[in-house]
Parts: structure tokens; C-alpha cells; sequence
């Protein structure tokens, strides 16, 4: 038993007092390249488009009380179109940008109120509507800026 305690005495001794001294080695060679990863899907187109419209641009449509204009948007094509989302965004004061719709109260605490809005998306065109909650057939006042974004694949 004395002896057996002497060993591990010993061998906790030189483990213990065992020190690493000097430089650190250089680095080993580059391993080899890993495998390829799988393929993944195809992504995302994106365009974006801005329009100026001036009050005089909008068509009236009297069987639904609301003004319209279609935006030509050439990059929506037929192949695109079933893949694809449309949103539009209207400035409404330096660099503010608001999505459609957009729904305005000319008169604060008044429930009348005038939304710009997408009225619908087909192949080229981009429709947007401007109607008045009460059905009114006045035009928008002032020169609007849109911007109009096609994601898809």
C-alpha cells in the first residue's frame, strides 16, 4: 500500500510540475475542401419603379364613383406575374414613403376620408384607384409620388 501511494505521489508530481515553455509552433497545412453543398432555390427578382402623377392624369370611373391610372410596368410579364407580389408606396413629405392603401381624413375628427390604393396588377400595368368615402367625384389636388416594387422569380 506504502508503495502504491509513493507511485501516485510520484506520478501527481511530474504531472503537476510538467510546464510549456517557448514559442508556439507554426500552423499546419490547410485542410482539404469540404464537400458541395446542395443547390437551393432560385431567388428573388425585384423591380422597382417610381411615377410622378399630376392631378389631371386620373380617369374618372362613374360606375364605381372612383378615379384611376393605370402605371405601365413593362417587367411584368405574363411568365412573371403568377409568381409574383406588387406593393406600391405614395410620398406623403420629404423622404416619407407610405404603402398602399393609404387612407387620409382631410378634416381631423371629420369620418369623411380619401384612400389611394393597388386596384389591381396585370400583365404591363400597375392600376392604381383614388376614392373619396363618400363616393365624391374630386379629383386628387396635388402631384403625387408613387413608387411601385415587383418582387418574384
Amino acid at each position: 500500500m506504502k508503495k502504491s501511494s509513493i507511485l501516485i505521489g510520484f506520478l501527481i508530481l511530474v504531472l503537476i510540475s510538467c510546464t510549456k515553455e517557448g514559442p508556439m509552433g507554426p500552423a499546419g497545412p490547410a485542410g482539404p475542401a469540404g464537400p458541395a453543398g446542395p443547390t437551393g432555390p432560385a431567388g428573388s427578382v425585384l423591380y422597382s419603379r417610381n411615377f410622378t402623377v399630376n392631378p389631371g392624369q386620373w380617369t374618372w370611373n362613374s360606375t364605381i364613383y372612383t378615379y384611376y391610372i393605370d402605371l405601365t410596368f413593362p417587367e411584368i410579364t405574363a411568365a412573371f406575374l403568377p409568381n409574383c407580389s406588387v406593393v406600391a408606396y405614395m410620398q406623403n413629405g420629404t423622404n416619407i414613403w407610405s404603402a398602399l392603401p393609404n387612407t387620409f381624413y382631410p378634416t381631423i375628427g371629420s369620418s369623411l376620408s380619401r384612400t389611394f390604393e393597388i386596384s389591381y396588377v396585370t400583365t404591363g400595368i400597375v392600376r392604381l384607384r383614388y376614392v373619396w368615402s363618400d363616393s365624391r367625384q374630386q379629383a386628387p389636388p396635388n402631384t403625387e409620388l408613387f413608387n411601385v416594387v415587383a418582387v418574384g422569380k
